[in-house]
């Protein structure tokens, strides 16, 4: 799942495990689980939440974050742009923290 954590006046998105709600904090700690009735799941990865008994089969993290930016459309040279512009304006970047 995905949650918002406010840090230093700041909103910033982290990946948390759907099976125990603990954050995900590296791409090889998690994996995606992908059901057949189009549901995802992110779990740790080679720990008692990774049950895969009754999914169609998984991506690794970065893998998934890759198709996903993928199928949204992502510019990185449009992002980069909107973060600095963000960064000028005074609201400082989430990278780091947490």
């Amino acid at each position: 799942m995905l949650k918002i954590r406010f840090i230093e006046g700041r909103a910033c998105p982290f990946v948390h495990c759907d099976s125990c709600g603990e954050r995900i904090d590296r791409c090889d700690e998690g994996i995606v689980q992908i059901f057949s009735d189009g549901r995802a799941r992110f779990v740790h990865r080679a720990t008692p939440c990774d049950d895969r008994s009754d999914d169609e089969g998984w991506y690794g993290l970065d893998t998934f974050l890759v198709f996903l930016l993928q199928n949204v459309g992502y510019n990185a040279s449009k992002a980069k742009h909107q973060v600095g512009l963000l960064t000028e304006a005074g609201d400082e970047s989430c990278a780091g923290l947490g």
